[in-house]
């Protein structure tokens, strides 16, 4: 539902190494009129986990021979062609 964006922060509020992410959720569609920012994502970030696990476990049975993805011919066009051809049966 809508459109989510995820962003990387330079450093963790104590200066150490560790990466922050912020997950920023858009005006769109999905968001009610008057309701916060926060409410929406509330409402809606069940739905977007619960879609993203569902694809997740669908790509999870997916499974490709090692020799195939050392060959040099074997692009991006083929490894995404077979994992749509295994998703689909």
């Amino acid at each position: 539902h809508g459109s989510w964006v995820l962003v990387r922060m330079r450093h963790d509020r104590n200066g150490g190494k560790r990466a922050n992410w912020l997950l920023i959720k858009h005006r769109d569609a999905a968001a009610k009129p008057g309701e916060a920012p926060r409410d929406t994502v509330a409402r809606c970030y069940p739905v977007l986990i619960a879609a993203r696990r569902q694809s997740y476990e669908v790509l999870a049975h997916a499974t490709l021979p090692v020799a195939e993805l050392r060959d040099a011919s074997y692009d991006v066009g083929a490894f995404l062609s077979e994992i749509r051809r295994q998703v689909q049966r």
